[in-house]
């Protein structure tokens, strides 16, 4: 248990205290509730769920006495979210986020608090707050905060698991969505798995005494955005450190102002792809029986390479006679360089390949079954609800035969940025290779 105890000083805009606003002070304390934390003497688990922490809060005049305070105070936890205060007043803002609000008692305050997501050093604050429900009200707000709670640090799979997420489409977003997070590693099998010219991808492949994951399944992918092409990692390496900002990049979770380093001569091996099950309907299916990509299934293999083995290109994804219309994403096609294939089971994925492929015309090859396809996944929210695959080399689309005036493109590259370096002619690839930029996991 925490016995736990710290106090602010509040804001008041007197210096003789003539017209303060009390209290100054908030003494507060905090512990989890027994039976909600499984280790009592160390740092307890990460955990998406909810669980318990019993905090107690002292309002004190500004000579530090107990005051008699009646009014009402904010409950907020950092790092993580709170789900819940016994007896509280929860109150959505205009931004969407929401507040939680408890009435002190003869300057007492006494909270159960429901908290999930938290990591690291957390802890509970307390703040003399306005009356919520009037809006003339004002308050001192004097704020006490407990004590680090100590908490593991989140792995890959705990940052991108959204199964415990309340919300419609929870495959959207991310549980930690906006918060600055130091992942596991110390203990854990983090591995490079590709290169792009903007980041790298990487994948737990399990804690570092067990046999390493043979493919990224199970929310274990992750993109890691450096808005350039990334130094001093190598696909292969083991991280010993990485963290950055939670961002959701038009559905893709992602890290953001990265910290990361490689371990010194540790080398794990790279995960293979994940066969997509595009034959039937099933909860591990890539399609659902409405001819919609299974989101719940595919959003735990975001970020991770998955293969396609057999699909059509639309037939009408060309230029159709007068009075038959093109297929709804051929118009876009020049411009973000995303290509339809649709699976035997019903929904249709996009591919972009025109990076590590230039010379593959999906518009040639409307109406013909390909595959296998293979790529990096993300989910993309513009345009509608997609699953896309990135191609990031010659050897991820193995039926189409690169003529020999671009061999390089027909050597197994193992990223965007060993094509760029290598290739004897840039003159295809514009500086930034704007063409489906907009399907890359970053912000620019």
């Amino acid at each position: 248990m925490y016995a736990l105890a710290l106090t602010l000083l509040s804001c008041n805009p007197s210096n003789d205290g003539s017209d303060r606003i009390e209290p100054t002070f908030i003494e507060v304390s905090g512990s989890w509730v027994q039976g909600t934390s499984d280790d009592d003497t160390g740092p307890a688990a990460y955990l998406n769920s909810s669980r318990k922490v019993a905090v107690s809060g002292a309002a004190l005049n500004r000579n530090a006495e107990p005051y008699s305070y009646d009014g009402w105070v904010e409950i907020t936890v950092r790092p993580g979210r709170i789900t819940d205060v016994e007896g509280g007043l929860s109150v959505v803002d205009k931004w969407g986020d929401i507040h939680w609000y408890l009435q002190a008692k003869d300057g007492q305050v006494e909270a159960t608090v429901e908290v999930a997501s938290a990591f690291g050093d957390t802890r509970v604050w307390i703040t003399a707050t306005a009356d919520p429900n009037d809006a003339t009200s004002v308050g001192s707000l004097a704020t006490g905060v407990t004590e680090p709670i100590e908490v593991q640090l989140p792995t890959i799979q705990e940052l991108q698991d959204v199964s415990e997420i309340d919300d419609d489409e929870p495959h959207t977003t991310s549980p930690l969505f906006g918060e600055f997070v130091t992942i596991r590693t110390v203990d854990r099998q983090v591995v490079v798995t590709e290169l792009d010219t903007k980041g790298f991808w990487a994948s737990d492949l399990g804690h570092i005494d067990d046999t390493p994951a043979a493919v990224s399944d199970s929310y274990r992918g992750l993109f890691v955005y450096t808005f350039n092409a990334p130094e001093n990692v190598a696909i292969g390496d083991r991280l010993e450190l990485l963290g950055g900002g939670v961002q959701e990049y038009i559905g893709t979770t992602q890290l953001s102002f990265p910290v990361y380093r490689a371990a010194e001569g540790q080398q794990l091996p790279v995960p293979d792809g994940v066969v997509l099950n595009s034959d039937t309907i099933d909860e591990e299916s890539a399609c659902q029986n409405n001819n919609k990509p299974n989101h719940s299934y595919l959003e735990t293999l975001e970020s991770s390479l998955v293969t396609v083995l057999e699909g059509t290109i639309p037939e009408n994804f060309r230029e159709m006679p007068p009075g038959q219309d093109s297929h709804p994403d051929f118009s876009s096609y020049l411009e973000y360089g995303q290509w339809p294939i649709l699976l035997d089971s019903g929904c249709t994925m996009q591919v972009v390949s025109n990076i590590a492929l230039p010379q593959f015309d999906p518009v040639k090859n409307a109406g013909q079954r390909i595959g296998p396809v293979s790529g990096m996944l993300k989910f993309v929210e513009a345009g509608g609800d997609r699953w896309v695959l990135q191609v990031v080399n010659a050897d991820d689309m193995p039926f189409f035969e690169a003529s020999p005036t671009t061999q390089t493109q027909k050597t197994a590259l193992r990223s965007h940025w060993d094509l760029v370096q290598k290739a004897p002619s840039l003159e295809s690839l514009c500086d930034h290779d704007h063409v489906g930029d907009h399907l890359r996991p970053h912000k620019d």
